[in-house]
Protein backbone atom coordinates (compact mmCIF):
# COMPACT_ATOMS: atom_id res chain seq x y z
CA UNK A 1 0.00 0.00 0.00
CA UNK A 2 1.54 3.36 -0.74
CA UNK A 3 1.87 5.41 2.12
CA UNK A 4 2.88 9.00 3.01
CA UNK A 5 5.81 8.14 5.84
CA UNK A 6 8.04 8.67 2.73
CA UNK A 7 8.84 12.57 1.65
CA UNK A 8 6.67 14.01 -0.17
CA UNK A 9 9.26 16.04 -2.68
CA UNK A 10 7.93 19.34 -4.47
CA UNK A 11 9.99 21.68 -6.46
CA UNK A 12 8.71 25.29 -6.12
CA UNK A 13 9.00 28.06 -8.67
CA UNK A 14 9.13 30.71 -7.11
CA UNK A 15 8.46 34.72 -8.08
CA UNK A 16 10.84 36.41 -4.98
CA UNK A 17 9.34 39.94 -6.21
CA UNK A 18 5.25 38.52 -5.95
CA UNK A 19 5.91 36.57 -2.85
CA UNK A 20 4.51 33.91 -4.76
CA UNK A 21 4.74 30.50 -5.72
CA UNK A 22 4.14 30.37 -9.41
CA UNK A 23 4.14 26.74 -9.92
CA UNK A 24 5.16 23.43 -8.57
CA UNK A 25 6.98 20.36 -10.38
CA UNK A 26 5.74 16.92 -8.53
CA UNK A 27 5.41 13.37 -8.67
CA UNK A 28 2.82 11.06 -8.63
CA UNK A 29 2.90 10.89 -4.84
CA UNK A 30 1.83 14.50 -4.36
CA UNK A 31 -0.52 14.37 -6.95
CA UNK A 32 -2.31 11.69 -5.05
CA UNK A 33 -2.38 13.69 -1.94
CA UNK A 34 -4.15 16.56 -3.34
CA UNK A 35 -6.84 14.22 -4.96
CA UNK A 36 -7.15 12.31 -1.76
CA UNK A 37 -8.65 15.36 -0.13
CA UNK A 38 -11.35 15.91 -1.83
CA UNK A 39 -13.13 12.40 -0.12
CA UNK A 40 -12.62 14.05 3.25
CA UNK A 41 -16.07 14.17 5.23
CA UNK A 42 -16.24 17.70 6.44
CA UNK A 43 -16.53 16.55 9.89
CA UNK A 44 -13.04 15.24 9.76
CA UNK A 45 -11.54 18.47 7.92
CA UNK A 46 -12.88 20.63 10.62
CA UNK A 47 -11.51 18.39 13.55
CA UNK A 48 -7.95 18.40 11.72
CA UNK A 49 -8.11 22.02 11.33
CA UNK A 50 -10.28 23.63 14.58
CA UNK A 51 -7.52 23.38 17.43
CA UNK A 52 -4.30 24.81 16.12
CA UNK A 53 -4.86 26.44 12.54
CA UNK A 54 -8.30 27.75 13.40
CA UNK A 55 -11.45 27.17 11.34
CA UNK A 56 -12.06 29.95 9.66
CA UNK A 57 -16.64 30.44 9.05
CA UNK A 58 -19.08 29.19 11.24
CA UNK A 59 -18.31 25.35 10.60
CA UNK A 60 -15.86 25.71 13.41
CA UNK A 61 -18.96 27.05 15.83
CA UNK A 62 -20.98 24.28 14.64
CA UNK A 63 -18.18 21.78 15.66
CA UNK A 64 -17.74 22.99 18.48
CA UNK A 65 -21.44 22.94 19.52
CA UNK A 66 -21.79 19.63 18.32
CA UNK A 67 -18.89 18.95 20.92
CA UNK A 68 -20.17 20.74 23.95
CA UNK A 69 -23.68 19.74 23.82
CA UNK A 70 -25.36 18.37 26.83
CA UNK A 71 -25.78 15.07 26.20
CA UNK A 72 -29.19 15.52 27.98
CA UNK A 73 -30.02 16.81 24.53
CA UNK A 74 -29.23 14.02 22.22
CA UNK A 75 -30.91 10.85 21.50
CA UNK A 76 -28.01 8.89 21.43
CA UNK A 77 -25.15 10.66 23.19
CA UNK A 78 -22.18 8.61 22.49
CA UNK A 79 -23.01 7.05 19.04
CA UNK A 80 -24.71 10.61 17.79
CA UNK A 81 -21.86 12.68 18.92
CA UNK A 82 -18.95 10.30 17.36
CA UNK A 83 -21.04 9.59 13.95
CA UNK A 84 -20.63 14.06 13.27
CA UNK A 85 -17.17 14.80 14.85
CA UNK A 86 -15.55 11.66 13.61
CA UNK A 87 -17.34 10.95 10.37
CA UNK A 88 -16.34 7.29 8.90
CA UNK A 89 -13.47 8.42 5.97
CA UNK A 90 -12.91 6.35 2.74
CA UNK A 91 -10.32 3.84 3.04
CA UNK A 92 -7.75 5.22 0.84
CA UNK A 93 -7.60 8.61 2.50
CA UNK A 94 -6.30 6.78 6.06
CA UNK A 95 -2.55 7.24 5.03
CA UNK A 96 -3.57 11.01 4.46
CA UNK A 97 -5.08 11.16 7.75
CA UNK A 98 -1.97 9.16 8.86
CA UNK A 99 0.39 12.37 7.58
CA UNK A 100 -2.12 14.84 8.59
CA UNK A 101 -2.20 13.98 12.28
CA UNK A 102 0.92 12.41 12.99
CA UNK A 103 4.32 13.96 14.73
CA UNK A 104 6.86 15.26 12.33
CA UNK A 105 10.01 12.20 12.21
CA UNK A 106 13.38 13.02 12.58
CA UNK A 107 15.37 11.97 9.42
CA UNK A 108 16.63 8.31 10.84
CA UNK A 109 12.61 7.38 11.80
CA UNK A 110 11.80 8.27 8.33
CA UNK A 111 14.42 6.14 6.66
CA UNK A 112 13.36 3.52 9.18
CA UNK A 113 9.77 3.81 8.51
CA UNK A 114 10.35 3.53 4.75
CA UNK A 115 12.42 0.76 4.47
CA UNK A 116 9.57 -1.39 6.80
CA UNK A 117 7.27 -0.12 4.78
CA UNK A 118 8.98 -1.15 1.18
CA UNK A 119 9.40 -4.70 2.44
CA UNK A 120 6.21 -5.13 4.80
CA UNK A 121 3.51 -3.62 3.20
CA UNK A 122 2.56 -6.22 1.00
CA UNK A 123 2.33 -8.27 4.21
CA UNK A 124 0.03 -6.10 6.05
CA UNK A 125 -2.12 -5.22 3.57
CA UNK A 126 -2.76 -9.19 3.62
CA UNK A 127 -3.13 -8.84 7.07
CA UNK A 128 -5.46 -6.36 7.55
CA UNK A 129 -7.90 -7.92 4.93
CA UNK A 130 -7.71 -11.15 6.63
CA UNK A 131 -8.52 -9.42 9.98
CA UNK A 132 -11.56 -7.28 8.59
CA UNK A 133 -12.26 -10.77 7.44
CA UNK A 134 -12.54 -12.71 10.40
CA UNK A 135 -13.76 -9.77 12.16
CA UNK A 136 -17.22 -9.80 10.58
CA UNK A 137 -19.62 -11.62 12.24
CA UNK A 138 -21.79 -14.25 10.30
CA UNK A 139 -23.99 -17.13 11.74
CA UNK A 140 -25.28 -20.42 9.82
CA UNK A 141 -27.49 -22.82 11.14
CA UNK A 142 -25.47 -26.14 12.01
CA UNK A 143 -28.52 -28.08 12.39
CA UNK A 144 -29.83 -27.97 8.48
CA UNK A 145 -25.83 -28.83 7.51
CA UNK A 146 -26.08 -32.18 9.28
CA UNK A 147 -29.17 -33.42 7.27
CA UNK A 148 -28.90 -36.26 5.12
CA UNK A 149 -30.51 -34.34 2.24
CA UNK A 150 -28.16 -31.01 3.14
CA UNK A 151 -26.76 -30.77 -0.85
CA UNK A 152 -30.23 -30.12 -1.90
CA UNK A 153 -31.04 -28.12 0.98
CA UNK A 154 -31.18 -23.91 0.99
CA UNK A 155 -28.47 -22.69 3.60
CA UNK A 156 -29.05 -19.22 5.25
CA UNK A 157 -27.09 -16.78 6.63
CA UNK A 158 -27.22 -14.28 9.34
CA UNK A 159 -25.39 -11.38 11.37
CA UNK A 160 -27.40 -12.03 14.60
CA UNK A 161 -26.61 -15.36 16.55
CA UNK A 162 -29.56 -15.74 17.69
CA UNK A 163 -31.46 -15.57 14.56
CA UNK A 164 -33.95 -18.66 13.76
CA UNK A 165 -33.27 -20.95 10.98
CA UNK A 166 -36.12 -20.43 8.11
CA UNK A 167 -35.82 -24.04 7.17
CA UNK A 168 -35.04 -26.15 10.45
CA UNK A 169 -36.34 -23.58 13.10
CA UNK A 170 -33.14 -23.82 14.83
CA UNK A 171 -31.29 -21.08 16.18
CA UNK A 172 -28.41 -19.74 13.46
CA UNK A 173 -25.71 -19.64 16.39
CA UNK A 174 -22.83 -21.16 14.27
CA UNK A 175 -19.63 -18.75 13.81
CA UNK A 176 -19.18 -18.51 9.76
CA UNK A 177 -16.00 -16.87 8.05
CA UNK A 178 -16.92 -14.85 5.42
CA UNK A 179 -14.39 -14.85 2.25
CA UNK A 180 -14.09 -12.05 0.33
CA UNK A 181 -13.07 -11.85 -3.28
CA UNK A 182 -9.74 -11.06 -5.08
CA UNK A 183 -9.86 -6.75 -5.68
CA UNK A 184 -9.79 -5.92 -9.14
CA UNK A 185 -6.61 -3.34 -9.86
CA UNK A 186 -8.93 -0.39 -10.00
CA UNK A 187 -10.43 -1.23 -6.56
CA UNK A 188 -6.58 -1.61 -5.21
CA UNK A 189 -5.76 1.30 -6.39
CA UNK A 190 -8.54 2.94 -4.50
CA UNK A 191 -8.24 1.76 -1.64
CA UNK A 192 -4.09 2.85 -1.86
CA UNK A 193 -5.51 6.10 -2.38
CA UNK A 194 -3.48 6.13 -5.74
CA UNK A 195 -5.18 8.06 -8.53
CA UNK A 196 -2.75 8.88 -11.41
CA UNK A 197 -0.03 7.45 -13.28
CA UNK A 198 3.44 7.51 -12.38
CA UNK A 199 4.77 8.16 -16.01
CA UNK A 200 4.95 12.31 -16.13
CA UNK A 201 5.99 14.94 -13.93
CA UNK A 202 3.16 16.82 -13.08
CA UNK A 203 3.03 20.46 -12.60
CA UNK A 204 0.72 21.98 -10.07
CA UNK A 205 -0.19 25.84 -10.06
CA UNK A 206 -0.45 27.75 -6.75
CA UNK A 207 -4.12 27.67 -6.78
CA UNK A 208 -3.48 23.30 -6.94
CA UNK A 209 -4.73 23.29 -10.75
CA UNK A 210 -3.19 20.36 -11.85
CA UNK A 211 -1.57 19.49 -15.48
CA UNK A 212 0.84 16.98 -16.89
CA UNK A 213 3.85 18.88 -17.57
CA UNK A 214 5.04 20.04 -21.12
CA UNK A 215 7.33 22.82 -22.31
CA UNK A 216 4.55 23.96 -24.29
CA UNK A 217 3.02 24.40 -20.47
CA UNK A 218 5.71 26.43 -18.83
CA UNK A 219 6.61 28.55 -21.71
CA UNK A 220 2.71 29.19 -21.54
CA UNK A 221 2.82 29.58 -18.01
CA UNK A 222 5.80 31.94 -17.66
CA UNK A 223 4.16 34.14 -20.31
CA UNK A 224 0.99 34.63 -18.46
CA UNK A 225 2.96 35.61 -15.56
CA UNK A 226 4.83 38.14 -17.78
CA UNK A 227 8.44 36.65 -16.96
CA UNK A 228 10.81 37.76 -19.00
CA UNK A 229 13.74 36.48 -17.07
CA UNK A 230 13.96 33.16 -16.11
CA UNK A 231 16.49 33.77 -14.01
CA UNK A 232 15.02 35.72 -11.45
CA UNK A 233 13.11 33.28 -10.44
CA UNK A 234 13.80 31.18 -7.16
CA UNK A 235 13.86 27.31 -7.33
CA UNK A 236 13.37 25.76 -3.84
CA UNK A 237 12.82 22.04 -3.10
CA UNK A 238 10.16 21.60 -0.38
CA UNK A 239 8.97 18.51 1.31
CA UNK A 240 5.40 17.88 2.19
CA UNK A 241 5.00 16.89 6.16
CA UNK A 242 2.41 17.02 9.07
CA UNK A 243 2.33 21.21 9.42
CA UNK A 244 2.46 22.24 5.64
CA UNK A 245 -0.28 19.49 4.89
CA UNK A 246 -2.24 21.38 7.35
CA UNK A 247 -1.91 24.52 6.21
CA UNK A 248 -2.32 23.24 2.52
CA UNK A 249 -5.67 21.67 3.47
CA UNK A 250 -6.56 25.13 5.58
CA UNK A 251 -5.57 27.66 2.22
CA UNK A 252 -7.02 25.32 -0.03
CA UNK A 253 -10.46 25.95 1.57
CA UNK A 254 -10.26 29.57 2.32
CA UNK A 255 -7.94 30.86 -0.30
CA UNK A 256 -6.49 30.67 -4.52
CA UNK A 257 -3.46 30.90 -3.21
CA UNK A 258 -2.54 27.52 -1.33
CA UNK A 259 0.59 26.76 -2.44
CA UNK A 260 2.26 29.82 -1.40
CA UNK A 261 0.16 29.63 2.06
CA UNK A 262 1.48 26.60 2.60
CA UNK A 263 5.74 26.95 1.82
CA UNK A 264 6.44 31.00 2.12
CA UNK A 265 6.96 32.94 4.73
CA UNK A 266 5.34 36.24 3.90
CA UNK A 267 8.01 39.26 4.87
CA UNK A 268 6.55 42.03 5.63
CA UNK A 269 6.40 45.01 3.51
Amino acid sequence: METYTSPIKLKLMIDPLRQKVLFAEVGKDFVDFLFTLLPLPIGTIIGLLNEEHGMVGCLGKLYNSVENLSSTYLLNPDLDRDVLLNPMSPVATADLLNLLTQEEATDDESSHDEWNDDNESSDKQSSDDNESNANSDFYICVSCLSKSNAKERVYYVTDNSKSICPGCKAIMSTPAAYVAPPLTEDEISFREGSYVKDVVTYIVMDDLEVRPMSATLIMAMLKEFNVKDVSSLIEKVVHLGNEEGLKLLKASLQSESALSAAFLVRKEA
